[in-house]
C-alpha cells in the first residue's frame, strides 16, 4: 500500500504518454513516407476505394497472421537444424549447443518478414495489377502515409534481425573433452579453449519453480576471470546437468559447490 502511489502514477503517465506518442510516430511516418503523388488522385473517390477493397483489410490480416506464424516456425526450424548439422561436426565427451530456446530468437522477425512478403505476393496474384495499385492507394489514404516504403523497410529490418537470429545460435557451443573444455558463447565470434587446471571454481545451481519443478544449471569461473553458464549455451535437463557438472569437478579436481534457489513466495 506504501507504494501504491507510485503505480498510479506510471499508469496515469502511460494514459498521457501513448497517446501523445502515438500521435507524434504516425506525424513522423506522414512525414517520412509520404504518399505518391499517383495516390493524390484518389482522395476524393476514398470512400468508393473503402466499400470495393474493405474486405481486403480482413483478407489480409488472415494471411498475414497464417503466413506470419508458419514464417516464425520456419525460422526456428531452419536455426535448429543448421545448430544440428554444426554440431555433428563437433567431437567431445559432452557437446553442447542450442536446440529449442535459443532457437526462437529468430521466429518473431522472420515470422513477420515472411507474413509481409508472402502476403504481398499473395495479395498481387489474387488481384490484377490496376486493383492491386488501387488497394495500395485505398492503403495508403486509410493510414495517412506510404504503406509500401513502410512496410518494405520493416521487412528489410525483420529480415536482417532473423538472419543475424539464425547466425548467433549457430556459432554457440561448449565441448567437453578428456583435453578440456572448448566453447564458443552466443554472443561472440571467438573460440575459448581452456584445460581444467584453468577452472577456479564449478557451480551447479538448482531453481527450484514449484514442489513438483526445478531447473538445474552449470556455471564455470575461470581463474582468468571468464565466466560460463550451461543456461546461455543449451536448456539442459536435470539429469544431463548433474552428469556434466561431476564430470567438470571430477577432471578439474575441485569440489562441487551446489547452489539452491526458490521462486519468491514458494513455501
Amino acid at each position: 500500500m506504501k507504494n501504491g502511489w507510485i503505480i498510479y502514477v506510471i499508469i496515469f503517465a502511460l494514459i498521457i504518454i501513448l497517446p501523445l506518442g502515438t500521435a507524434y510516430f504516425f506525424l513522423f511516418l506522414k512525414k517520412i513516407f509520404q504518399i505518391p503523388k499517383s495516390c493524390k488522385d484518389f482522395t476524393d473517390s476514398a470512400k468508393e476505394l473503402q466499400k470495393k477493397y474493405k474486405k481486403w483489410d480482413l483478407l489480409g490480416g488472415l494471411l498475414f497472421v497464417v503466413f506470419g506464424f508458419a514464417g516464425g516456425y520456419l525460422g526456428w526450424w531452419i536455426c535448429h537444424n543448421l545448430c544440428l548439422w554444426h554440431a555433428s561436426d563437433l567431437a567431445g565427451e559432452f557437446v553442447l549447443f542450442p536446440k529449442k530456446g535459443l532457437c526462437l530468437t529468430p521466429s518473431v522477425p522472420g515470422g513477420i518478414a515472411f507474413g509481409i512478403l508472402a502476403t504481398w505476393i499473395s495479395l498481387k496474384a489474387l488481384l490484377t495489377q490496376k486493383e492491386f495499385a488501387e488497394l495500395e492507394c485505398y492503403s495508403h489514404l486509410k493510414l495517412g502515409f506510404n504503406t509500401t516504403k513502410f512496410t518494405n523497410s520493416i521487412l528489410g529490418i525483420c529480415a536482417i534481425l532473423a538472419m543475424i537470429g539464425v547466425i548467433l545460435p549457430f556459432n554457440c557451443y561448449m565441448i567437453l573433452s578428456e583435453k578440456g573444455i572448448t566453447y564458443n558463447p552466443l554472443f561472440g565470434f571467438k573460440e575459448h579453449s581452456y584445460e581444467y587446471s584453468d577452472i577456479e571454481k564449478v557451480t551447479e545451481h538448482t531453481f527450484i519453480k514449484n514442489r513438483f519443478k526445478k531447473d538445474i544449471s552449470v556455471k564455470i569461473a575461470f581463474k582468468d576471470k571468464k565466466k560460463w553458464n550451461s543456461a546461455n549455451t543449451e536448456e539442459l535437463s536435470n539429469e544431463r546437468a548433474k552428469r556434466i557438472a561431476n564430470y567438470i569437478s571430477s577432471h578439474s579436481g575441485l569440489n562441487l559447490e551446489k547452489i539452491e534457489r526458490k521462486r519468491r513466495n514458494l513455501k
